[in-house]
């Protein structure tokens, strides 16, 4: 080889490996705003470690605007190439909810996966426009979520093909409004499960200690689930409106869905 063709060669392979190295977090931003109810700003460090806050538009009681979900930092796991995919370690940070875990990206599929808190606060901001109130932190287990990367570019939902969650509370009292009266009433400890159904994200939440009960069927109090539109479904069943003490006169079994509303999310 020509000494002029190796010290080419070699500046070829040098640029590259700079341009690697410190390849900007802009990238990041490009990848993540491909859908296009994610958005990110204030961005610092590089495509293996950086920071930036995170932003997704979505609707709360009829009103649609941009939440700011937190500052998000990863770093780059380098032996995940081996495996064929990208894998970033991944922190997101607020004053009212934390993230930890893992995001991993391959020619077909998006994963996140990890563990949560949401503090007090965050849950009645939320609920506030219902006219809920209540006290106790969530904490989120073993999350699992898989997306078609094929489908982050479109406008609705993503294409989801693996969910799976805990969601645990413990307990405590809740107040609430309902025909033009304030209620306070006190629920033992609830634990959510996470699923995938019929292409659809689901949730069902039952009473923690039905979770371990191995002798009689465990029956859900609330039932939810998300379509591809972005709309939520909630039902209540007979069981959660005797544990609330407004219960359902009907002769329907305790695990029916005797009251179900809707509203745009995403």
């Amino acid at each position: 080889m020509k000494p002029r063709t190796k010290y080419l060669l070699l500046g070829v392979t040098v640029c590259l490996v700079y341009a690697i190295t410190f390849a900007p977090a802009s990238l990041v931003k490009q990848a993540l705003e491909t859908n296009t109810k994610i958005s990110v700003s204030e961005l610092a460090g590089s495509l293996w470690a950086g920071q930036a806050s995170l932003h997704v538009a979505g609707q709360q009681a009829g009103e649609y605007s941009t939440f700011n979900l937190g500052q998000i930092s990863w770093h780059f796991a380098p032996l995940s190439v081996f495996s064929l995919q990208l894998v970033y370690d991944i922190q997101l940070q607020a004053d009212t909810h934390t993230f930890k875990g893992r995001l991993s990206q391959s020619m077909h599929h998006s994963q996140v996966s990890g563990e949560a808190v949401t503090q007090t606060e965050l849950l009645n901001q939320l609920l506030l426009p219902y006219d809920i109130h209540v006290a106790g932190n969530l904490t989120i287990k073993a999350f699992d979520l898989q997306i078609k990367t094929a489908s982050l570019s479109e406008s609705n939902l993503p294409e989801i093909t693996q969910l799976q969650g805990q969601i645990h509370w413990p307990g405590g009292p809740i107040e609430y409004r309902l025909s033009g009266q304030t209620a306070t009433i006190d629920l033992p400890a609830l634990q959510a499960l996470l699923s995938l159904e019929d292409e659809m994200p689901n949730l069902r939440i039952y009473q923690q200690s039905e979770i371990s009960a191995t002798s009689d069927p465990r029956i859900p109090l609330i039932l939810g689930s998300l379509d591809k539109n972005g709309w939520v479904s909630l039902g209540i069943t007979k069981k959660f409106t005797h544990m609330i003490e407004r219960p359902w006169s009907g002769s329907e079994p305790d695990h029916a869905v005797v009251l179900e509303v809707q509203e745009k999310l995403l």
